[in-house]
């Protein structure tokens, strides 16, 4: 009597879900427990076509092997034979999956570790002899009654146990590719994570470098208010205590919204007005598709600070600021536009900025590493020009514009 021959296939290694963005710009919210569900399922459904593809194959060549032998089989029995074979083999390949998750080959332990995988692997096959029998005499055996165990196990010691023992080595090799494919994937997801608290910390840091830079310059204006117009004075505590007011709102937020970023330092501005009074003239342009983009909290601040300071502090004349925000392609380009002097020609790296300047290069660089532009130059007109270019992230549509 002869036995089917099987066809050797290899099993798929699992593979993660993605979850697609909207495209319409509204957040799609994933339920946690659903999204753990998908992780679960994609695997074994990947699990179960494979085995069901390699167990039809096998079914197609017991058909046409026994035919060409001369001993036929129907359809029907020949994918019984096939599937029920193979199926055995996708039971035996989770048992050997788990085994080889208990005693991977790592390194220092091949030596030890590899003798014991072959050794498993004769035990492999022969659990999958024993599972062969009652699959061969119930769906092949045309008289079940007359194959015993002991008859069929040495037929199938001759005929198939060296073929088996090479297919559970092979799965073994296969769960071992995917148990290293698992363990590289942690810990590249570890390293990502720990990059990402390590950018997280730097990025606190510069941003709360900030928050007493731009603090103390506005107790200086009003320093200096409050002898010579207490009234201005007050006035500009009741907007130092909006700024105050932003800050604690945002306290945890790396960006904002670019209707955000600019009631800030309309504000900002308006403490600054009472200091320079009418010598300042500020006009902000933007676009109003962009109210809702995504910018560094407090990027401007510095960049219209250093306007202030460079193109119009000293000056007897008034002065010009003008604050762009616009698309170009797919980045957003903020620029902040002076009709003062210009760039210095000194080479100090404080002749033009300071803290603030070299702390947003600093952030930029955290937040859009390789995927910003930041320059400061003079104006073929005269004056300076602070620009900043950052990826454009999508923008929300479920929002009214302001």
């Amino acid at each position: 009597m002869k036995l089917p021959s099987p066809v050797v296939g290899t099993a798929s290694a699992e593979s993660s879900p993605q979850i697609a963005p909207s495209t319409h710009g509204v957040e799609v919210k994933v339920r946690p427990e659903n999204r753990i569900l998908r992780r679960r399922l994609l695997p074994a459904g990947i699990f179960i076509a494979v085995w069901t593809v390699i167990g039809i194959a096998g079914s197609v060549h017991c058909y046409f092997s026994y035919a060409s032998l001369g001993e036929p089989l129907s359809w029907p029995r020949s994918f019984a034979l096939g599937m029920s074979l193979w199926y055995a083999w996708a039971i035996l390949s989770l048992i050997i999956y788990q085994w080889t998750r208990f005693l991977p080959l790592e390194a220092g332990l091949w030596s030890q570790r590899l003798a014991v995988h072959i050794g498993a692997g004769i035990v492999f096959a022969l659990a999958k002899l024993v599972m062969d029998f009652p699959i061969i005499k119930f769906t092949y055996c045309p008289q079940p009654e007359l194959l015993t165990f002991p008859a069929f196990i040495r037929m199938a010691l001759v005929g198939y146990f060296f073929r088996y023992l090479l297919i559970s080595w092979l799965l073994t090799g296969v769960a071992h590719g995917i148990w290293y494919f698992h363990k590289f994937r942690d810990r590249e997801r570890r390293a990502t994570q720990l990059e990402s608290r390590l950018t997280q910390a730097r990025l606190q840091i510069l941003r709360m470098q900030l928050h007493p830079h731009f603090l103390l310059n506005a107790f200086n204006t009003i320093a200096t208010l409050i002898h010579s117009d207490p009234d201005r004075a007050d006035e500009a505590l009741c907007k130092l205590g909006d700024l105050f007011r932003f800050v604690l709102e945002h306290s945890g937020a790396q960006e904002v919204s670019v209707r955000e970023e600019l009631d800030f330092i309309e504000s900002y501005l308006e403490i600054e007005r009472l200091r320079f009074g009418s010598r300042v003239q500020v006009d902000i342009q933007v676009d109003r598709r962009l109210w809702q983009a995504r910018v560094p909290q407090l990027l401007l601040q510095p960049l219209v600070e250093n306007a202030l300071r460079h193109g119009i502090n000293g000056r007897v004349d008034p002065g010009r600021i003008d604050i762009r925000v616009v698309q170009a392609g797919d980045k957003l380009r903020m620029e902040v536009f002076d009709d003062g002097p210009g760039l210095s020609d000194s080479p100090s790296p404080t002749a033009r900025g300071g803290v603030g300047l070299s702390n947003t290069r600093a952030r930029l660089q955290e937040l859009y590493p390789n995927a910003h532009h930041f320059e400061l130059c003079n104006r073929p007109s005269g004056g300076a020009r602070a620009l900043v270019e950052l990826p454009l992230q999508p923008i929300p549509t479920n929002r009214a514009d302001r």
